[in-house]
């Protein structure tokens, strides 16, 4: 048990040690009865299940860790084709699985100097060209004739799948995963998601369906959708929203886009929610770092015309505070807002205080991350506004993440039949 018990250890001294416990359940319910059973001759498909934001990358390391103690010996990481996500993937399995070679999409050579002497991790975007070369790579290796290859494809109900199943072909990532898989005389094949529908809707020649589910609880204090949405069934099944959600205009969109105008109410709260969080955080609780995520759209102009709105505007700000006393009361009504349900909030003064120095001394990044702007930092310190869309979405985490800016509009729902009553009778069967 050398790598898993270097693996929970570095856990319990950089996170917390309720967190190895719940790594520690899930590897225990997991491997009896799915992999330590493996027999290196077949081709398994399980299904690794936890909310959004529950942790999900520290249990499929464990069981990571677990497996190679039990003769795996190479392992594939997918991520999404996001490169913040491939490389917040990679940090974490240098942080903690430090008994193994973990190779980044372009460390070929470093495969290679390896020899399998350690066991080897690489952590791979879903993406055709990186999967290609890998393929190649890992053909001309000749490492594993004879091998089982273990896949943990996180977000796996993202590209993974055949998109083209209805025309009778293969679409370009599940094709390239399919091959992938074929390269050993077997293969574990882990999918991760909190999202599985898709999933169990597979026909079972596919190999893309799970065999097994296994859903772990998330840990103290996570906050889902339990918490930001509750329904309260004593009032027409109104929804109730909590105090950490405030809606904005249905067209403030529209009135961000517009550059010489002011930024809209909707926006200006948001921004003095996150001045006082910032104060607090820094002040009180000695943080390094506070973060403002802004989501407004897709489109890169957009990002760029609020960015230069909301750098303008704390200009704006700075003189109102200083010569006209003008943004102090969204800052009061901010501070009473938070102070309802964090009483022991910072004194108001101070966070005023506080607030004027790092506008006065421009102690705000304003940061957008999108295809245009692969921003490599990492936000583990400073005051950050990060503006983007897809590169800052699904599976990217951010430290200290304290206020959400969202403002697309969901599409229209659309009632889908769906025809096949017994693959959703498996699904229920699986999940009981």
């Amino acid at each position: 048990m050398q790598h898993y018990n270097n693996y929970i250890k570095l856990i319990e001294n950089n996170s917390s040690k309720n967190i190895a416990i719940d790594i520690d359940r899930t590897v225990s319910s997991i491997f009896p009865n799915h992999i330590s059973c493996f027999d290196f001759n077949s081709h398994r498909t399980g299904l690794l299940l936890g909310n959004v934001q529950s942790g999900k990358t520290g249990h499929m390391l464990g069981i990571i860790a677990s497996a190679a103690d039990r003769d795996f010996d190479f392992f594939i990481i997918l991520t999404t084709d996001n490169v913040r996500l491939q490389k917040q993937t990679l940090a974490r399995a240098f942080q903690s699985l430090d008994t193994f070679c973990i190779c980044d999409e372009t460390d070929d050579i470093r495969f290679m100097k390896n020899e399998m002497r350690r066991p080897v991790i690489l952590v791979l975007k879903k993406n055709s060209k990186t999967l290609s070369s890998w393929y190649n790579n890992l053909i001309s290796s000749k490492f594993l004739q004879g091998r089982a290859i273990f896949i943990v494809d996180d977000e796996s109900d993202a590209t993974s799948l055949n998109t083209k199943v209805n025309k009778q072909e293969i679409s370009t990532i599940n094709n390239r995963i399919s091959e992938i898989k074929k390269l050993g005389n077997s293969s574990f094949y882990l999918q991760v998601t909190a999202t599985p529908q898709s999933l169990f809707l597979q026909s079972e020649l596919t190999g893309y369906r799970p065999e097994f589910v296994h859903y772990f609880q998330p840990g103290e204090g996570y906050l889902g959708g339990d918490f930001f949405y509750r329904i309260n069934e004593d009032i027409n099944d109104e929804i109730i929203v909590p105090y950490s959600i405030q809606y904005t205009d249905e067209d403030e969109l529209n009135d961000l886009r517009v550059e010489e105008s002011h930024l809209p109410e909707g926006m200006q709260k948001a921004i003095a929610s996150f001045l006082i969080t910032s104060a607090h955080l820094f002040l009180k609780d000695n943080k390094k770092s506070c973060s403002f995520l802004i989501h407004p759209s897709v489109s890169i102009s957009d990002h760029e015309i609020i960015a230069t709105k909301i750098s303008e505007s704390l200009n704006d700000i700075l003189y109102a505070i200083r010569y006209e006393d003008l943004f102090k009361d969204s800052l009061k009504y901010a501070w009473s807002n938070l102070a309802k349900t964090k009483p022991d909030i910072l004194n108001f003064n101070k966070c005023y205080e506080f607030i004027l120095d790092i506008l006065e001394n421009q102690k705000i990044n304003i940061v957008t991350v999108n295809s245009n702007n692969t921003y490599k930092n990492d936000f583990h310190e400073g005051i950050n506004i990060i503006i983007g869309g897809n590169a800052i979405g699904r599976g990217v985490t951010f430290p200290n993440l304290q206020t959400t800016y969202y403002c697309r509009k969901s599409k229209k729902l659309k009632l889908i039949h769906i025809g096949n009553i017994v693959a959703l009778l498996d699904m229920i069967e699986i999940l009981d």
